[in-house]
């Protein structure tokens, strides 16, 4: 009987040390993004400030326009960031971090201080000449239109898909033409896992910037978020849309 009673002592206690063991602090994630100027380059020493949640925190770019921070990003959080630097405008960004989205921050752009009034007299086409200078590339890129926000799932009746269209504009909030045509990426980032899907994958912008595709639904129901990417190699820069 004392032996068994050992024994049975033995294994509460491993499984006492093993519980303790396994209930751990989460870990913090590095997170970054790109700051750039208009014409998409990098810009060094820009001012970083996280405003919201705590803790606040600052940090500048580097030489290659990436900042970073250390946060621990259990769940998806609303996230009030600040950029600026001597010479530019300075530029509040709202956005949402999701774990199951990376969570990488945004890319962000800064417009040189003074770049959009450089013309002060009574001509209404001095700025749209402004205006109509040469494109420096996809800078960002904006829902146009979403048909449906709630469809069937699959194979029970009725609209089973939803068909959405973004739009790529260029530092100036101006649609690119077809010269500056470029491949837009559409991602389910989180939803139920019910074989929901995008067709197509893969589009090129068209007359006024825009790509169209449509989701459809699979055989669970649940909240799906998508997003639009689109890479600039010639740039090293990742734009992302804001998911929707």
């Amino acid at each position: 009987m004392l032996k068994r009673y050992v024994l049975f002592s033995t294994v509460i206690f491993l499984l006492f040390s093993c519980s303790k063991f396994l209930d751990t602090d989460p870990e913090p994630v590095t997170v970054s993004g790109i700051v750039t100027n208009s014409s998409g380059e990098p810009i060094e020493g820009a001012m970083v400030s996280i405003l919201s949640p705590s803790p606040e925190e600052t940090t500048t770019t580097d030489g290659d326009g990436v900042y970073e921070f250390s946060r621990i990003i259990e769940e998806a959080v609303s996230y009030s960031m600040e950029i600026s630097k001597d010479g530019y405008d300075s530029r509040t960004e709202e956005f949402v971090a999701d774990p199951s989205n990376g969570p990488d921050f945004p890319n962000v752009q800064l417009s040189e201080t003074g770049s959009d009034n450089n013309n002060d007299d009574d001509s209404g086409n001095d700025d749209g000449d402004e205006v109509e200078g040469t494109t420096g590339g996809a800078a960002s890129i904006i829902l146009d239109n979403l048909s449906d926000s709630s469809i069937n799932i699959a194979e029970t009746g009725g609209n089973v898909n939803s068909t959405f269209t973004f739009v790529v504009q260029d530092s100036a909030g101006r649609a690119l033409d077809g010269n500056g045509a470029v491949d837009v990426e559409f991602m389910i980032t989180s939803g139920p896992g019910g074989n929901e899907a995008i067709t197509p994958e893969v589009v090129r912008t068209g007359d006024g910037g825009t790509a169209t595709a449509s989701l459809f639904s699979g055989n669970i129901a649940g909240n799906v978020k998508i997003e639009a990417k689109v890479e600039r190699t010639d740039i090293d820069l990742t734009i992302r849309s804001k998911p929707i």
